[in-house]
Parts: structure tokens; C-alpha cells; sequence
């Protein structure tokens, strides 16, 4: 890969990857790439040092194929379901949400 891809190195990165060799994390870290890596179900979280592009060709030198690489985390799951205020009744008094409240018309 010949972009030189920088990231921060606050955040980590999930490097999709299958059938990567044990220790491969440690090769990493002693490469001086990346830091804080681990194994996930999808293939790799790594945190770089050095520009994404430079881990990336370390997995490419080893023979691992890369299918995808994404941030780490996502963007915040909670502003997708925190709701404003004004949508709390339909929300409350609709049977069908998992929030639903009998509310009954005052007497």
C-alpha cells in the first residue's frame, strides 16, 4: 500500500483480517508499528504508532490478506437513541415501543 495514511493515535483500529498467526500482535508491538493490539472476532484491534499505511504492510509482508480496516468504537451509539423531549408521548403512549406506558385519558 503506497498512501501514507496517518491516524491518532488516541483511537484504535479494527484491521479486518482472517487466519492470523499467533503472536502476531507481539511482532507488531516489537516492529515498533503499533501498541495496545488484540485479537478480535473480526480480525485484529491495533492502536498505531507509525502511519496506518506501515501496519497495514506489515500484515500485507506476512502474507495476511486485509479485507477492510475501520475505526475502532464507532461514533456514539447513545445520540442515535438518546430522543428529544418533544417525542417522549408518542414514544410513551405507543403499545407497539418498548417504552409503552398504559396511559389512560384523565378522568
Amino acid at each position: 500500500m503506497a498512501a501514507n495514511v496517518t491516524s491518532i493515535a488516541r483511537r484504535g483500529w479494527i484491521i479486518e483480517a482472517g487466519a492470523i498467526p499467533q503472536g502476531f500482535g507481539e511482532h507488531l508491538e516489537r516492529a515498533g508499528v503499533a501498541r495496545r493490539v488484540a485479537k478480535t472476532d473480526d480480525g485484529m484491534y491495533v492502536e498505531p504508532v507509525a502511519p496506518l499505511a506501515s501496519v497495514i504492510g506489515a500484515f500485507e509482508r506476512c502474507g495476511i490478506r486485509v479485507r477492510g480496516v475501520r475505526r475502532a468504537g464507532g461514533e456514539g451509539s447513545w445520540q442515535e437513541s438518546a430522543r428529544p423531549a418533544r417525542y417522549s408521548r408518542a414514544r410513551l403512549g405507543n403499545p407497539w415501543s418498548a417504552e409503552w406506558l398504559p396511559t389512560l385519558p384523565a378522568a
